[in-house]
């Protein structure tokens, strides 16, 4: 995992951590603002780390899918010339 994830993974867990107590003190409402609030929070930072591990892995699989291709394009070459 990297740093970027780490990190935002540290702040998912201190989110929930943090929403989960409110929501305790608040006395289980779930319409409490302050659950809202950093259930919102939470919702941002999950999909940041949604869109930051799609973006990694589009590329790695965009590299998967090309690789036989450029391979065999460069081998092909190799023989017509």
């Amino acid at each position: 995992m990297d740093r970027e994830l780490r990190k935002i993974n540290r702040k998912i867990e201190n989110l929930r951590n943090e929403m989960v107590l409110t929501f305790i003190q608040a006395g289980a409402e779930l319409n409490n603002p302050d659950v809202i609030h950093l259930s919102q929070l939470l919702d941002e930072q999950l999909n940041r780390y949604d869109r930051h591990v799609r973006k990694r892995f589009s590329g790695k699989l965009l590299n998967m899918c090309l690789f036989p291709i450029i391979t065999l394009i460069k081998r092909f070459k190799k023989f017509s010339l």
